[in-house]
């Protein structure tokens, strides 16, 4: 199931992405914003999605 990440850089933008797994989830900003390196990423947040069924989302 996928997970969203939120890259977090030091001037305060935060990139959302939606990937199955943390190195995927690199690949994919890596690839849609070639211009952020890693030096500028300041944290990297992991939220993991409801669960169908099971979680409620108000």
């Amino acid at each position: 199931m996928p997970k969203v990440y939120h890259f977090e850089l030091d001037n305060e933008d935060i990139y959302e992405v939606i990937a199955m797994n943390f190195r995927d989830a690199c690949l994919t900003l890596e690839e849609n914003h070639p211009e952020i390196r890693i030096h500028d990423i300041r944290s990297i947040a992991e939220h993991l999605n409801p669960t169908p069924g099971v979680d409620t989302i108000h």
